[in-house]
């Protein structure tokens, strides 16, 4: 063996072995690296447990709060029905009793008409301009 290929057969061990060393470093790099990638997406993972459970309150809280507030309207709405309808038999009743009192006392009148002009014709006197009854 001359020193030649001595020289570069140890330079060739040397750069194995730096290859070696290079391929062995980066593969505790990948590892490393996807290591932390699966802590970061397993701590996303939990975060958005929380954050969709946090969302599912919060709108189950509205729709309870928006489900009360109709169901208040509903019965505050059926009991202003229940007051317009009300309100619409008094003044149907109270329009009845008008008429029948306006009723009462036209007849009344028209009878006292009668009464007077009958008694006119008994007497034989005419209507004065001045008709007081």
């Amino acid at each position: 063996m001359s020193s030649s290929s001595v020289n570069s057969n140890g330079a060739l061990e040397e750069f194995s072995v730096h290859r070696v060393k290079k391929e062995e470093v980066e593969s505790k790099i990948a590892a490393w690296q996807t290591a932390e990638i699966a802590k970061i997406n397993n701590r996303f993972k939990r975060e958005d447990v929380i954050i969709n459970g946090w969302e599912g309150e919060r709108t189950e809280k509205a729709s309870s709060w928006l489900k009360k507030v109709e169901r208040k309207l509903d019965e505050q709405r059926a009991r202003a029905i229940e007051k317009m309808q009300n309100d619409v038999a008094k003044a149907r009743r109270k329009a009845e009793e008008r008429r029948a009192s306006a009723e009462s006392k036209r007849g009344t009148k028209v009878a006292k008409v009668l009464e007077v002009a009958n008694l006119m014709r008994a007497v034989g006197r005419a209507p004065s301009k001045r008709s007081f009854f």
